[in-house]
């Protein structure tokens, strides 16, 4: 007996199996291309429908996305400046306990983590400068820090609002495309049914839809658990 594929198989395969079958169904004609054309056909247009979206999503977000990538790459490198000039101002200690409190584990505390959160993290630092946390700083300078920090965290931002609502959107199309994956698997197993309703045999309905087997497990022999070793008669004493 043949299988129609799986729930779980690669939606890309499934959309493949729908087609399939919808073209020769349809070259069948007759109560067999009915079948298709109402159970499949409204699938598959809407997977046309999603795939033409999804390029158009696709397109619309990649240079938003380099965009980003590439501010973010900016922001990095001003909290890195901004780290080794404090540094710098400071004197160039070899420990300083404003600068550890103000970049605790250093510039990596505001850079790495997620890019949504980072300028949030970074008016954190401005809020520091703003305090003039640091003895050696002057207001002048913690006012500049602290301008600077922000400038590249709105920056960052705006790229971040601009990627925000297409990824969303990408991502959405995405789960739908895979939801429509198991849509199209039941209307497969649906019309196999139907077309057994019709007196269709195994062999003409795989003609139309096309055979998936379920691969066997392979069957390991399990071997008996040895037998314990004899006890060896006692030794006459």
């Amino acid at each position: 007996m043949g299988d129609v594929i799986r729930a779980n198989a690669d939606v890309d395969e499934i959309f493949k199996d729908a087609r399939e079958a919808s073209t020769h169904s349809i070259a069948r004609g007759g109560k067999i291309k009915e079948r298709a054309e109402q159970g499949l056909g409204p699938v598959i247009a809407m997977v046309d429908a999603i795939d033409a979206e999804l390029k158009t999503a696709k397109e619309v977000l990649a240079p938003l996305s380099a965009a980003l990538i590439a501010e973010n790459d900016q922001a990095d490198a001003t909290i890195n400046r901004i780290y080794d000039d404090v540094w710098n101002d400071a004197g160039r200690p070899a420990t300083d306990r404003y600068l550890a409190l103000m970049f605790p584990g250093g510039a990596g505390y505001y850079t790495d983590g997620d890019t949504a959160g980072q300028p949030a993290r970074m008016e954190l630092l401005a809020k520091l400068f703003d305090r003039k946390l640091h003895p050696k700083l002057n207001a002048a300078q913690s006012e500049a820090y602290a301008t600077r920090v922000r400038t590249a965290a709105k920056a960052l931002q705006a790229d971040i609002d601009a990627a925000t609502e297409p990824a969303a959107n990408l991502a959405l199309l995405e789960r739908v495309r895979t939801a429509l994956g198991r849509v199209a698997q039941f209307e497969l197993a649906n019309l196999k049914r139907g077309f057994k309703i019709d007196g269709m045999s195994e062999a003409a309905i795989h003609d139309i839809i096309p055979d998936r087997p379920v691969a066997k497990k392979a069957y390991k022999k399990t071997e008996p658990p040895a037998s314990p070793p004899a006890t060896p008669p006692a030794q006459p004493t």
